[in-house]
């Protein structure tokens, strides 16, 4: 017996994040800054900032917009321009990470790296897409991310090393570091500051970890300043460092990778609790993002295929224009729509037709491991009793195609 399907009464507009237009302008941007055309984008209230999910090829960015506090620099005031700035910094900072950063490291140590590498990368981004006012939604975020933060921060030296990138170049900084901890915060900021300025990811790790060996040091000795460590403690030695000013690692072994005997700290060394004002940071899942989602930019690629190149370039160039780039009078993220307009529109319906599609979808059959001859996972025990099909092979759920 058919059913006929009653939708609820509607509202006259979707919410601004369920609208078409500002979806796509968020993805836009994202694929603008980050050359990857084939990302899905998820914009929806959640307690989480931003992320990206290389794998599944999806960048995820809250529509639960933080409160913006007085004092926060580049505020437009307005709530549509507040907005902008914030979807724009959001994606633009996703963005980032997929181009120019590298593998995170795990522990401490990666949530270090990601304190350091946020700064170096923005820094990157705000250069090479100066037609998108970068740095004003970097600093108008980190601002607002600051502040939030203010009621958690102890003033430690290794907290220093996320705030001291917002704070740094503020007349009257926010953020300060406890008294005990002065002299080693003026070991650790040269370092912290050098980061910015690294070469690529790799520089970041050698730096992060130079770190956090001083800050072990405090711990251990139970005294307000650490040793000295004639590597670790140097800013310029960080210039030396793998990945520094000349692109080469010094003392590499022979497959290239750095020696682990000039790296200051190891990955198994006694992980350092992370302050608890670091919760709820952007975080940087999207590093590495090249082989993570199995694809490379073709215009960064040696022997990639030009027509490959050009069709890149003429996309690029052509979300270049719909992102309002180097526009002043032109937000990049519209405004959302208020329902004034005459007659239905798309938004009005495409939530509900999100809602009905998954009831819609016909059933899939699942994935299952049959026997094939030279295909799939070696089995041994089918080798093991003289089987044909010594293989275990996938077949791909029967999706049905799109329209």
């Amino acid at each position: 017996m058919l059913r006929m399907l009653t939708l609820p009464a509607s509202r006259p507009t979707q919410p601004w994040h369920q609208q078409r237009s500002i979806r796509k302008a968020v993805l836009d941007v994202f694929r603008y800054c980050s050359r990857k055309l084939s990302y899905t984008l998820l914009l929806k209230p959640s307690d989480d900032l931003a992320w990206v999910m290389p794998e599944r090829r999806l960048v995820f960015i809250t529509a639960s917009l933080p409160d913006v506090p007085p004092g926060v620099r580049y505020d437009p005031i307005d709530e549509h321009g507040r907005r902008s700035l914030f979807l724009v910094g959001f994606a633009a900072h996703e963005a980032g990470h997929v181009r120019y950063s590298g593998p995170k490291p795990p522990g401490s140590l990666g949530e270090l790296w990601n304190a350091l590498e946020d700064e170096r990368m923005e820094r990157l981004m705000a250069r090479d897409y100066p037609e998108l006012r970068l740095a004003r939604a970097f600093t108008f975020l980190g601002d607002v991310v600051s502040a939030r933060a203010q009621g958690k921060c102890d003033g430690s030296a290794l907290e220093g090393c996320l705030f001291w990138r917002w704070e740094h170049d503020r007349l009257n900084p926010r953020w300060s570091v406890r008294e005990e901890d002065r002299e080693l915060w003026a070991d650790v900021r040269p370092l912290v500051e050098a980061s910015w300025r690294a070469k690529d990811s790799e520089q970041v790790t050698w730096i992060a970890r130079a770190i956090l060996d001083l800050v072990r040091d405090q711990q251990q000795q139970g005294q307000p300043q650490a040793e000295e460590c004639s590597s670790a403690g140097d800013p310029q030695q960080a210039q030396d460092a793998p990945g520094g000013a000349d692109g080469q690692g010094q003392g590499s072994g022979a497959d290239g990778a750095p020696a682990e005997a000039q790296a200051p700290g190891r990955d198994g060394d006694q992980e350092v609790d992370i302050p608890d004002s670091w919760n709820g940071q952007v975080s940087a899942t999207g590093a590495d993002a090249d082989t993570r989602d199995g694809t490379a930019n073709p215009a960064d690629g040696e022997g990639s295929d030009a027509q490959d190149r050009e069709a890149l370039e003429r996309t690029l160039e052509a979300l270049r224009g719909t992102v309002g780039a180097g526009r002043e009078d032109r937000p990049i993220i519209p405004v959302p729509d208020q329902g004034d307009g005459p007659g239905p529109c798309a938004e009005g319906v495409e939530g509900y037709a999100r809602q009905l599609a998954p009831l819609l979808r016909p059933p899939e059959r699942a994935a299952m491991p049959t026997p094939h001859r030279s295909r799939g996972r070696f089995r041994y025990d089918r080798f093991a009793q003289g089987a044909e099909r010594q293989f275990a092979r996938t077949n791909t759920p029967n999706r049905p195609r799109r329209s």
